[in-house]
């Protein structure tokens, strides 16, 4: 995680000594979790003042004992340089972020045509794990997994790479993309539920307040699409297998998220989760 992930990481750290910090100039301290961001920044400043240091490498020890998030070490800049980068970063990958799933659903309607939904993900699939394959293995980036990592990694992949998609493709065929669109936006709330369920994260009423003016919003745009909604059989069925295909999705990022606290890397975890999802439909 990066500096401007300080906060989050304090919140996960349970040991109550405090974060250990390390800084370039060799010394060491006890940091208080609730006000880590401050007192790290301040550490920073006087070791870049006082011993010509322009840059301090922090890491955190967890409640399990073995060092955790190590911070990358940089020039000390600033704090609102630090939060204009920040906030620069987050938009470009919101903004990706909307492109893509924006326009997914108008991929997986071309997809559809002439395929079966079962071959169609797992082709997808099997050319996805391919290419991260051809990436990550001649970068040596590609992690070794213990058996259990594994088990769960699989959990994922049957989530998040085939099961989501294969209710989801089945009911995309009687259904208009953006109402595919405002059902799968559900999501957020059915993170929410199962994060508090799972892994015992608090819920911020902010966030809810969040995630269902999202779905309102979503709602708004693509309104004329859910007054074409006839009520009949095939549509109700339809409207259920999406439903199912987002509580699918959920889980699946539920299970990511705990493979991320268990420091699991994003790019293995998502690698094999593809192959094991697309091995799973074949």
């Amino acid at each position: 995680q990066q500096y401007c992930r300080s906060e989050e990481f304090a919140e996960e750290v349970a040991n109550p000594r405090g974060i250990l910090v390390v800084l370039q100039d060799g010394r060491e301290g006890a940091v208080d979790p609730r006000a880590f961001p401050a007192q790290v920044r301040s550490l920073e400043q006087e070791a870049a003042h006082g011993a010509g240091v322009r840059g301090g490498v922090i890491a955190g020890r967890c409640s399990h004992g073995r060092y955790g998030t190590a911070f990358a070490p940089g020039p000390v800049v600033p704090s609102a340089l630090r939060a204009r980068e920040a906030s620069v970063n987050t938009a470009i990958l919101y903004s990706a972020t909307v492109l893509i799933w924006g326009t997914t659903w108008i991929a997986i309607r071309y997809q559809l045509e002439g395929v079966a939904p079962m071959v169609s993900i797992a082709h997808r699939f099997a050319l996805s794990a391919a290419l991260l394959l051809l990436l990550l293995v001649p970068a040596r980036r590609l992690v070794r997994l213990a058996p259990r990592d594994h088990g769960f990694v699989f959990l994922q992949g049957l989530f998040l790479f085939s099961g989501n998609y294969l209710f989801i493709y089945a009911g995309a065929g009687e259904l208009a993309s953006g109402l595919i669109a405002v059902v799968f936006s559900t999501m957020v709330i059915f993170n929410i539920v199962g994060g508090a369920l799972f892994l015992r994260l608090p819920v911020s009423p902010w966030v809810a307040l969040g995630g269902l003016l999202g779905l309102a919003g979503m709602a708004g745009i693509f309104l004329p699409e859910l007054a074409q909604v006839d009520g009949s059989t095939g549509t109700l069925r339809a409207l259920g297998l999406c439903l199912v295909g987002t509580v699918c999705a959920s889980l699946g990022n539920i299970i990511a998220a705990r493979n991320h606290r268990h420091q699991l890397p994003v790019l293995t975890c998502n690698t094999w989760g593809m192959l094991y999802g697309c091995l799973a439909l074949y």
